[in-house]
């Protein structure tokens, strides 16, 4: 009988971790607290999960955070605007403690086509594009995605 609840014991555990393990996959993409490596690795798998050519056309900065700017070399109305901020991390200016750089995602802005692979991706990977597009709003934990005007959208981290 022992050996029964052992057996069903040892089930159970590995359905509940074969349960978790896309909770754990997705949830280990961060966008927030990065350095520098992490930002640049993070913006390329973005890039990448659009399934478009953009390339890197300007880097520029607002009051209150910077921005990268990309477009695709066919279509120069086709871009995408990736909005960040950075910030030192554990510094201390009374201790004279410098604190290490750190990078957020703050958001990413595109056309609707191009922004709902990355939101399947990191957010909802159950995601249907038809029904978010006529939702036009949606969001979930920390993250929402937003018609601004079509085709324009807002992706916020």
């Amino acid at each position: 009988m022992q050996d029964f609840f052992i057996f069903t014991k040892k089930y159970y555990m590995k359905t509940l971790l074969f349960l978790l393990f896309p909770v754990l996959f997705y949830s280990q993409t961060s966008f927030r607290n990065l350095d520098s490596a992490s930002f640049v690795s993070q913006i390329d798998a973005i890039i990448k999960t659009t399934g478009k050519d953009y390339k890197f056309i300007e880097k520029g900065t607002e009051k209150s955070f910077d921005y990268l700017v990309y477009n695709t070399e066919n279509d120069t109305d086709d871009n995408l605007l990736i909005t960040y901020y950075t910030y030192m991390e554990g510094d201390d200016k009374n201790l004279e403690i410098a604190g290490v750089k750190r990078w957020d995602f703050r958001s990413i802005r595109g056309k609707y086509r191009t922004l709902f692979p990355i939101w399947k991706k990191y957010v909802e990977p159950g995601a249907d594009i038809e029904k978010l597009s006529k939702s036009r709003y949606k969001m979930k934990g920390n993250y929402s995605i937003s018609e601004l005007s079509e085709p324009l959208w807002l992706m916020r981290f």
